[in-house]
């Protein structure tokens, strides 16, 4: 109950006109997670890929907690709950579990992003280490990329 509260206080102090129209609410992506997600879209297969988009289109709140790593969580709000419905799911949609990891490099630092599915969904990106300062970067090196679960073929 205090968390659908804290939830709805915050929908309405963001943007109270979208708090009260849910269709106004879109996905606000910083640089880093957006390149990271582009990164990860080519490793994908085919089918993966057509339903992170899918999924991509239907998430309009991310959350994001910085220390001491960064976690960010990406939902679909419909109301004023939290909403595991999407209309294309990721296989084995049962439980939590790392769909992938990708290395990386900003500026000398070096972080690993993993990527969360939640019952099917597209749920969240934990860092390694707080990035909060390395938000705005979209240029860095990618070490390496790799799928753990892939159910496209």
């Amino acid at each position: 109950m205090i968390l659908k509260f804290l939830v709805s206080m915050k929908l309405f102090l963001r943007d109270p006109l979208a708090y009260f129209n849910p269709e106004r609410r879109t996905l606000t992506l910083k640089p880093l997670e957006k390149t990271l997600i582009e990164e990860l879209m080519t490793a994908m297969g085919n089918k993966d890929r057509e339903i992170l988009l899918s999924q991509l289109t239907e998430i309009n709140e991310v959350e994001r907690v910085y220390s001491p790593k960064t976690i960010v969580s990406l939902n679909k709000i419909k109301g004023l709950k939290y909403c595991l419905e999407r209309v294309r799911k990721f296989e084995c949609s049962s439980d939590e579990y790392k769909y992938a990891r990708i290395d990386f490099e900003v500026d000398g630092h070096k972080v690993r992003a993993i990527f969360y599915i939640v019952f099917g969904n597209f749920f969240s990106i934990e860092f390694t280490t707080d990035v909060s300062t390395m938000m705005s970067e979209s240029k860095m090196e990618i070490k390496n990329i790799e799928v753990l679960t892939d159910f496209s073929d």
